[in-house]
């Protein structure tokens, strides 16, 4: 999957450093074409031929990035944790758990806010989709630990 790969990685002088710049903004660019699509209409009906058009790549190149349709709603997630992960308020350190995990909520409907049409679209054909929803479940989890880590919250164990 693609959610793992990020622009923050490549470094000046690192071997490879531009190549993953370019992947990234690949698969920036992919996302968001995915996304405008998503919000104009139900996601069922978006295909990866659409969203390679939106974005102004080829097929091959599309799916050399993301396998499926499912693959960019988990890099979808992995972009929205990165940005409220990103943006953490490093005074609510010393806040309680609750408080810290009541601004992780609202930084998350706020980084969800500009795609709330796209989220929309996508929540619809997963609530009919539940091969689709349970094939989500990793990265949801990812996300969720994310997010209590993120508040300081230990994420293994019962």
């Amino acid at each position: 999957m693609a959610e793992g790969k990020t622009g923050k990685s490549a470094g000046k002088g690192r071997p490879g450093g531009a190549a993953r710049k370019n992947a990234a903004t690949l698969e920036a660019r992919i996302i968001d074409a995915a996304l405008a699509l998503a919000a104009k209409r139900p996601w069922g009906e978006v295909t990866l031929a659409d969203i390679a058009a939106k974005a102004g790549v080829g097929l091959g190149e599309l799916v050399a990035a993301f396998p499926s349709r499912l693959n960019i709603i988990s890099a979808v997630m992995a972009r929205i944790d990165a940005k409220v992960l990103d943006g953490l308020d490093p005074d609510l350190a010393a806040e309680p758990v609750r408080e810290r995990l009541l601004d992780i909520l609202i930084s998350r409907f706020e980084a969800l806010a500009p795609h709330k049409a796209a989220v929309r679209s996508i929540a619809r054909f997963l609530a009919h989709e539940p091969e689709a929803a349970l094939a989500l479940r990793r990265a949801v989890l990812r996300s969720q630990a994310a997010m209590l880590a993120g508040a300081g919250v230990e994420t293994y164990g019962p």
